[in-house]
């Protein structure tokens, strides 16, 4: 076992805003077998922070005399003014042993400042794990959603380190308050497996569970991140692999995944984590390569078919030729 660790949630835009305002209290503060977490809270307006936790929130400010407030699903509204205060944010708000980036795939504002962040984060040398929401209830959320898991490919590829992603998606995986609930079960694993508090687990072997590519033959990509807990198959399809497990079992039980991996390491969970996290054991946390064909697959799929009902439904219009300059027909 080692010290006890820092982990710190970046919760970018309105909907990670949503998520993680409960957390707040509990940033204050240390649970005994959780690593120590803080969160902290990036937006291009307060209409979802209200005046909720302002010593965590960082507010993007325009360029010159521009007024941000919010990004209305169009990622590109405020991407200079976010890539401008990545610095800043990360000046303030120390990165720390994990850095979790939580954001929507679907909007305008999270969708950009999850990923900038990231990407420093990670040019950094920094540990990072991104958890991305993504939304198809209608055809803008679509296309963010396809760009924004196309982004980080390019970000793995610029940096050429591995980007590890857990990806839900309301009305897919589970619905919006499901996926919601899920994310803050994960958030608790993940403090837990960063705790510094798990026997046999130490620094290392996390950092090679997400730096797979330094312990395995699988180069670096953007990679799915999944859990499974006892009981739970970890399954995959045709052109997917596991190229990583960390597991965390209870004292006594054994930590093998069930199949031969890429690498794998294993803690044995401390008694307050244990008897916190309601899960049974053992936890395989897995980095899934190939994850996002099939999603990207599926997404632009949906997208030409929201696209097709402009050519196959010619909307009927109305003609004006007599309207005065001002618009009005007398």
């Amino acid at each position: 076992m080692s010290e006890k660790k820092t982990v710190r949630l970046y919760a970018c835009g309105g909907a990670a805003v949503n998520i993680a305002k409960p957390l707040y209290v509990t940033s204050q503060g240390t649970e005994a077998g959780f690593a120590e977490f803080s969160v902290t809270y990036v937006d291009t307006s307060r209409s979802n922070i209200g005046n909720h936790a302002e010593d965590a929130f960082y507010l993007i400010q325009g360029q010159g005399d521009t007024v941000v407030d919010g990004s209305g699903k169009v990622r590109e509204t405020n991407y200079a003014a976010s890539s401008l205060a990545v610095p800043d944010i990360l000046h303030q708000f120390k990165p720390a042993d994990l850095n979790i980036v939580l954001h929507s795939a679907s909007g305008g504002s999270g969708s950009i400042l999850g990923p900038i962040l990231a990407s420093e984060l990670i040019a950094q040398g920094k540990n990072v794990i991104v958890m991305m929401i993504g939304s198809t209830t209608c055809e803008q959320e679509i296309r963010n959603t396809i760009n924004t898991v196309l982004s980080y490919q390019g970000i793995s590829q610029k940096r050429s380190k591995p980007v590890n992603v857990f990806y839900f998606e309301n009305g897919h995986t589970g619905s919006m308050r499901e996926n919601d609930s899920t994310v803050l079960i994960y958030l608790m694993i993940l403090a837990a497996a960063w705790s510094g508090k798990n026997l046999g687990l130490d620094s290392k072997d996390l950092e090679n569970f997400l730096n797979y590519d330094r312990v395995s033959k699988y180069p670096a990509a953007l990679t799915g991140l999944i859990i499974r807990s006892k009981g739970e198959k970890i399954e995959f399809q045709k052109g997917q692999a596991i190229s990583s497990v960390v597991s965390l079992i209870r004292d006594s039980e054994d930590p093998h995944p069930g199949m031969v991996v890429g690498y794998h390491s294993y803690g044995i969970l401390s008694e307050a984590a244990s008897m916190a996290i309601k899960l049974p054991s053992p936890i395989h946390l897995c980095t899934l390569q190939g994850f996002f064909a099939e999603i990207i697959s599926r997404l632009q799929a949906a997208l030409a078919s929201a696209e097709e009902l402009y050519r196959v439904n010619q909307v009927a219009q109305v003609k004006v030729t007599n309207a005065q300059d001002d618009g009005l027909v007398l």
